[in-house]
């Protein structure tokens, strides 16, 4: 027992005094096993690391793939090592933390390699050669397609891409620098998914296939947007929708409809509204909620055999500050009636008689009980009050005089009376089918006017004025009528018209005009077939019915015509 206890003693001095050693051995040296660089400095001074150090160069550097390499020049890279503050940051290997922290640090560094990056910046442009290595690598994705050919859905699968992960190759580079390595960096590459699998081109192909001849029309107040079977199957995914692409749409949506609050103003003057703005609600589409109802309506059609959807675009209202019904005690509180027609292809003075015509009624009143006549609201046509020479026809011939597209205005406001529910007293339809006016619609809702002849007159039946207001719209090539008033609760139901005893029309006519060029022609009116054609005008009101009449129209038909020089053959 008396032996065992020196012993147990010296055996503690001796484990006791190796911590103390190794601390006094390596007070101002590097720990055993600590490197830079995978360059030993285990035992050294700070002095002779550095010395060590500075006859480090930089590695060279090669970017390799399934094409040629890419080496990057070292001058090029222009690398500079911090040596010192490399060695201060290696120096502190077993230095630092807590005592716990620091002791495991200088075990570790008795048993393993601890290897401290050089720290280095660089002046050369690395991302010019990341790009020329990237030439042979970056291939952007091929997203699949759906066409129809034949009423048949064809599916291109479309093509996987491929791009060099960038982020992970400046690492590899910065750490081949770092640790002053010249291996090969084998370029890191990211594929793109986009190419579908032949089930999942089979699964889109069935979907697509029973959107053929099917449409989407989404509406809002007199707002209407078609989406056709392009449209719709370029949505389609194998098993849902293109999240992203049908956001889009309902983006483009929203963008039609939203606007701000709007408050009314109207201002007076001689009799006649000389500014009008009807105040207007602000609409905020609710976008979540159409996009849910939209692929709704794709999937309706796909799994029935409607042909359509209609969708009402779900929205927020805010009202205005100043409402219709503030600005006036005339009864004009809202919109009554609307009617459009359109006018491409149209001539430019024919055109500006339009433009004219349409501003002589805008801001006119009807008040209540009275006859409205668009010849006398409209006065003379004619040189003298701003009218314009543009084709018309007279004794069966086109012949250019004063006015030619005034009856555009006239079958816009037409079917604006119609649209509003109030009595048409006067209509003629024209002679023969004009282009312009079915560019939106079927025969049978135009309305001819000339003086002395031909008028059009609506009876205002309501208990308030009725305000006419025209939107022109060049660029479009759209005229709209809005009838503003106060409801009655009156509904206007206008059949699509019916069209039978179709007559083809006759040969084309040549006109000489010394104003052709010899050689040349000029096609100034444009085939049309004779027909008959018919609507029901039907208004109702708490259940009364208030009118109830057919409008026919007789149209015989109309050849081609054409202007030429005089003296060219036409047959």
């Amino acid at each position: 027992m008396k032996i065992w206890k020196p012993t147990l003693i010296w055996s503690l001095l001796f484990w006791a005094t190796i911590p103390i050693a190794y601390q006094t051995i390596f007070w101002n040296r590097f720990y055993p096993n600590v490197q830079v660089a995978g360059i030993s400095l285990g035992g050294k001074t700070q002095v002779q690391a550095l010395e060590l150090l500075k006859k480090v160069e930089g590695p060279k550097v090669t970017l390799i793939s399934e094409n040629p390499k890419v080496e990057i020049p070292l001058e090029k890279l222009k690398i500079h090592y911090d040596t010192e503050k490399t060695i201060q940051e290696a120096f502190t290997v077993g230095r630092t933390g807590n005592l716990k922290t620091k002791s495991l640090q200088k075990l570790k560094a008795l048993s393993e390699k601890i290897n401290i990056p050089l720290s280095f910046t660089t002046e050369g442009d690395i991302g010019r050669y990341i790009a020329q290595a990237e030439e042979s690598i970056n291939i952007p994705p091929t997203e699949p397609t759906i066409s129809v050919e034949n009423n048949e859905a064809i599916v291109n699968k479309g093509k996987d891409g491929a791009e060099t992960d960038k982020e992970l190759l400046i690492k590899s580079i910065n750490k081949n620098i770092a640790f002053v390595k010249s291996e090969p960096i084998v370029i890191p590459i990211k594929i793109t998914k986009a190419e579908l699998s032949d089930q999942e081109a089979e699964l889109i192909r069935e979907r697509a296939q029973k959107l053929i001849k099917k449409a989407i029309k989404v509406t809002f107040e007199y707002q209407a947007l078609s989406y056709n079977t392009n449209d719709l199957i370029a949505l389609l995914a194998p098993e849902g929708f293109k999240e992203e692409r049908v956001g889009v749409v309902v983006a483009d949506i929203a963008k039609s409809v939203n606007r701000p609050p709007q408050d009314a103003r109207l201002v007076f003057e001689e009799g006649k509204v000389r500014e009008f703005t009807p105040g207007k609600d602000g609409v905020e589409t609710i976008q979540n909620e159409l996009k849910t109802a939209f692929k709704a309506g794709i999937e309706n059609l796909i799994v029935t055999d409607e042909q359509s959807q209609k969708i009402e675009v779900p929205a927020k209202r805010t009202k205005p500050q100043v409402a219709t019904g503030d600005v006036n005690t005339l009864g004009i509180k809202e919109l009554i009636g609307r009617g459009t027609s359109r006018f491409a292809g149209s001539i430019a003075s024919r055109i500006h008689n339009i433009e004219l015509a349409a501003s002589r009624i805008n801001g006119l009143l009807i008040k209540p009980g009275e006859n409205f006549s668009f010849n006398d609201a409209l006065g003379d046509v004619s040189a003298y009050t701003g009218y314009q020479q543009a084709y018309v026809i007279q004794g069966g011939k086109t012949v250019l005089g004063d006015g030619g597209g005034v009856c555009q205005v006239s079958s816009t406001l037409f079917r604006a009376g119609l649209n509003a529910g109030l009595p048409l007293l006067e209509r003629r339809a024209h002679s023969y089918r004009v282009g312009y006016y079915e560019q939106d619609s079927k025969p049978g809702l135009d309305a001819t006017v000339y003086s002395g002849t031909a008028d059009l007159k609506i009876k205002n039946d309501t208990l308030g004025h009725i305000l006419i207001q025209s939107i022109f719209n060049r660029k479009t090539a759209t005229l709209v009528f809005e009838l503003y008033g106060t409801s009655d609760g009156r509904v206007a139901t206008i059949t699509t018209p019916r069209i039978w005893d179709v007559v083809p029309a006759p040969p084309p006519l040549y006109q000489e005009d010394p104003s052709i060029a010899p050689g040349t022609k000029k096609q100034i009116d444009y085939a049309a077939s004779g027909a008959k054609a018919a609507f029901d005008y039907k208004v109702t009101k708490n259940g009364e019915v208030l009118q109830n009449r057919t409008f026919y129209s007789n149209y015989r038909p109309w050849q081609a015509i054409y202007l030429v020089a005089p003296g060219t053959p036409t047959q």
